[in-house]
């Protein structure tokens, strides 16, 4: 639908879910809340948020493309693309080959 969905990428935060002690020291506003996130995820992780979101997305787009024969556009917007040119442009760089390429190197989807 091209419709960004901000919801999915917050999922892939679940390493602070049930985190007591993150919600305890969490910053009242909205733009301190990000700025702590980034801090945490960069302490915890050594890479920046966006680094982060973005190596996930990757991970799960390789997983969905060698095990699940969903299209590219159906990949696209479960990982919550704008659209699928941009994500296969963002593959692309992240990668170095696009969606299809991998996938015909590397699936492990059965043939019928």
């Amino acid at each position: 639908n091209g419709i960004h969905n901000p919801q999915k990428p917050v999922a892939m935060f679940s390493l602070w879910n049930g985190t007591k002690s993150w919600l305890n020291k969490r910053p009242t506003n909205m733009r301190s809340d990000f700025n702590y996130l980034n801090k945490i995820v960069k302490q915890v992780l050594g890479t920046s948020t966006k680094a982060y979101i973005l190596q996930r997305r990757m991970q799960e787009a390789c997983r969905q493309l060698q095990y699940i024969t969903l299209s590219v556009e159906g990949i696209a917007e479960e990982l919550a693309y704008k659209s699928a040119t941009y994500f296969v442009r963002a593959f692309g760089k992240a990668m170095g080959t696009t969606p299809l390429a991998y996938r015909g190197a590397k699936a492990k989807i059965p043939e019928k």
